[in-house]
């Protein structure tokens, strides 16, 4: 059962290191990662990174492209700014609270691509759904990694991880839904609105 007192803003500024031992960072998997990552950005010139943490998948970007981060907590501002840095990004972070009704600080369709790593396993269940829509506001296409396992090393469940049904979500939403890779307890889809019919 998860901690009704979770609070993710909470949460997220008191970590000082997020993930350090997860699987979602084991070499291979953060390479299989990027590789995903960059199969869907390449072709894209401004992309949204939801929750961009440390830095750690800024390396499937190029240069060439608009990078802008969303983040709830500041504390690891310098490290992923220098990571952007040490890679050459034009990378652009934007701190902000939760936001009311999650409504995004940017306009529709601002961004080609929205990527979210292993972060809207943190979004609680009564929030994903408004989480999903207005990323797909923001972008027509959501680009998705998430764990299948969240747990703890003990066995238990984290009280901060949330296993969505996303396929199901996708449907009840009208979103396109797409499985992407499986790798270890990872997965990876993307999720697309559904085209207006004529």
């Amino acid at each position: 059962m998860h901690n009704d007192k979770y609070d993710e803003r909470l949460y997220w500024r008191a970590r000082t290191e997020p993930n350090d031992k997860a699987v979602a960072y084991r070499e291979n998997v953060l390479q299989t990662t990027l590789d995903v990552i960059y199969s869907l950005a390449r072709d894209k010139k401004k992309i949204l990174e939801f929750g961009p943490g440390v830095g750690r998948t800024l390396a499937a970007y190029t240069p060439a492209q608009e990078i802008h981060g969303y983040d709830i907590s500041d504390a690891y501002v310098s490290r992923v700014t220098k990571e952007a840095d040490d890679l050459g990004l034009d990378f652009h972070l934007t701190i902000h609270d939760v936001p009311a009704g999650w409504k995004l600080p940017y306009s529709d369709d601002e961004f080609e691509l929205a990527v979210a790593i292993y972060v809207l396993q943190h979004q609680r269940p009564e929030k994903i759904d408004a989480v999903l829509k207005e990323l797909l506001r923001v972008a027509p296409v959501l680009l998705v990694g998430s764990s299948l396992r969240n747990n703890t090393e003990e066995g238990k469940v984290a009280p901060h991880c949330f296993e969505h049904d996303y396929e199901n979500i996708s449907g009840k939403l009208g979103l396109c839904y797409r499985l992407l890779r499986h790798q270890e307890s990872m997965r990876f889809f993307s999720m697309t609105r559904k085209p207006v019919e004529p």
